[in-house]
């Protein structure tokens, strides 16, 4: 819309933030994952993204907040990723993680530029699978992280490890493209659709449930939140193609058949 946390405390009960339902990604945690989330944050300290094995702000399986401008993970002990994130710049925040006991990847760019940092933590630790989740959150973390002062246009999940030029693909200036990495729940904000729920694109089924102290704000501009409708070919020599937001969309096949 995009969307703006008006609260000014950290307070559970008074944080800004969305809260979404799971669909058919309830299982993200239980394995490997990634979350890419596309935010601009006015703080240092402020929540991103998580998951809920029972309502939001009760327990925890797994998110990422800033805190001290830095990234950090669910009971993450490392010295954190990233530096000055809460200086208000679109950016897309992304975190990802193979299966079972392992650490947490990093992946930064400012939108403007699409230049990307991806690493580690210095003093990573492993994180292990979790349990399944009962719903999402978008700008509220454990701690009190509310989405306070804080501004979210796009983001989206899987359940699998994305590696870096995945990412890089994925997470562009166009929602096209976040929807073409086919995520298994997915959200877009545009400012043009102020006031209505937000929808998972995917049609999984992860749409809003409810909101609090949430107001709209302006669009990224390096940001096209458009998904260009494809009708499906006709002729067998192209069947690959993914069904999003009830149009269909062709599966990019760079990299899976072979010449």
């Amino acid at each position: 819309m995009s969307l703006m946390g008006e609260s000014f405390t950290n307070d559970d009960a008074d944080a800004a933030y969305l809260t979404m339902g799971v669909g058919t990604a309830a299982a993200l945690y239980e394995g490997a994952f990634t979350v890419a989330i596309l935010m601009k944050t006015e703080s240092d300290d402020r929540g991103i993204f998580a998951g809920w094995s029972d309502t939001v702000g009760g327990t925890d399986v797994g998110g990422y907040f800033i805190t001290g401008g830095e990234l950090y993970g669910r009971s993450d002990f490392s010295s954190g990723y990233g530096t000055d994130l809460g200086d208000e710049v679109w950016r897309w925040l992304v975190v990802s993680k193979p299966a079972g006991s392992a650490h947490l990847r990093w992946h930064v760019a400012d939108l403007a530029t699409l230049t990307w940092s991806h690493g580690e933590s210095t003093g990573a630790g492993n994180h292990g699978n979790q349990a399944t989740a009962a719903a999402f959150s978008i700008g509220f973390y454990q701690y009190g992280f509310g989405h306070t002062s804080s501004h979210f246009a796009a983001g989206a999940v899987w359940k699998s490890e994305l590696n870096d030029a995945a990412v890089e693909a994925a997470c562009t200036g166009l929602a096209q493209d976040l929807a073409a990495a086919l995520p298994d729940a997915g959200w877009l904000a545009p400012e043009a659709d102020a006031g209505t729920a937000l929808v998972d694109f995917t049609e999984g089924g992860a749409d809003e449930t409810a909101r609090q102290f949430m107001v709209t704000s302006a669009d990224p501009v390096d940001f096209d939140f458009s998904l260009t409708p494809v009708d499906p070919p006709e002729d067998v020599d192209t069947p690959f193609y993914v069904r999003v937001s009830g149009v269909w969309m062709p599966i990019p096949l760079s990299g899976y058949l072979e010449p």
